[in-house]
């Protein structure tokens, strides 16, 4: 029977986790998610409730603490806002098979079934459920470790094609809304473009992040604007400008545009090879998005705060 221990802890070299965790913790906030029902914030080694069985409180604990937005008990927005959420009665439903799991009844090929019956669409929020089963077998998995990788190894995206960038907080159909559509005209260049947005910390060789900088600044009636919208691309505008702009305060201003696309964006990518063919559909997406009525944005939207 496989029983947890926290003695298990002693077979990882700790001298340099707090480190690590630091550092990599720096983008995400699950110390501030509190419970549901008390207000009382979430500890994760508690609720994990080493050596015991889980119960109904520590899974649905663990589910918000996970992602407070879409598996909290009760929905929190929307017009079905107050009702019970299905995602977290089908876990629910499951505990038991959670639970046998935990003490080694289960085979991992049997837990996977059942995880892919309860999360269908959300690999992620399977993997979630294995760990908090055995989280000493079974580490956290989330969106950015996975987009990270893909991106950095050029895996599951292809050399050439369409991105559709989704927004956490914002809604249309009864999902995250479409809030950019894009593309890229040169060959194989699909990779290096979400690389631009997500990953390499510099404004002027993405307007997407160049806009989401606008906005933030904008909306913080930060004078700093000014120097934002300066292009360093060239030799000649570096030696133009570099001595009047805060490189340090451009900096910050980088990795709080990359913190915030971390925090509120997924995208969808397919592929197009023909070059002709992805910009006529990139238009066709982009102007079937602007027509829909359900596809506005909330009077929250960041993107309202853009000087342009």
């Amino acid at each position: 029977m496989f029983i947890l221990n926290k003695k298990q802890l002693g077979k990882f070299d700790l001298s340099k986790a707090k480190q690590f965790v630091d550092y990599w913790g720096k983008p995400y906030s699950f110390g501030s998610v509190k419970d549901y029902n008390t207000g009382k914030v979430i500890d994760y080694i508690e609720e994990l409730n080493l050596g015991n069985r889980l119960s109904e409180q520590n899974i649905k604990r663990m589910l918000r603490w996970k992602d407070r937005r879409r598996l909290t008990e009760e929905i929190l927005s929307g017009p079905n806002k107050g009702k019970d959420n299905i995602k977290v009665l089908k876990v629910l439903k499951e505990q038991k098979s959670i639970n046998r799991f935990r003490q080694g009844d289960i085979r991992v090929e049997e837990f996977k079934i059942t995880t892919e019956k309860i999360f269908p669409n959300g690999f992620v929020w399977q993997i979630f459920l294995f760990h908090i089963a055995r989280p000493f077998e079974f580490p956290i998995a989330d969106r950015n470790v996975f987009r990270a990788f893909s991106i950095h190894k050029n895996t599951m995206i292809p050399k050439d094609g369409i991105y559709i960038l989704f927004e956490k907080e914002e809604f249309a159909h009864s999902t995250n809304r479409i809030v950019r559509i894009g593309t890229h005209t040169g060959n194989n260049k699909l990779r290096s473009r979400l690389k631009e947005h997500f990953v390499n910390e510099n404004k002027d060789r993405s307007i997407f992040r160049k806009n989401i900088g606008r906005a933030l600044l904008n909306k913080d009636k930060d004078p700093f604007l000014k120097q934002w919208e300066i292009d360093l691309t060239t030799k000649k505008a570096k030696e133009l400008h570099s001595n009047s702009i805060d490189l340090t305060k451009q900096k910050e201003i980088e990795k709080r545009v990359t913190k915030y696309i971390r925090d509120n964006f997924s995208f969808v990518v397919f592929q197009i090879d023909n070059k002709d063919k992805r910009l006529e559909l990139e238009s066709k997406i982009i102007s079937a998005v602007s027509l829909c009525d359900e596809c506005k944005p909330s009077p929250n939207w960041l993107g309202l705060s853009s000087p342009n």
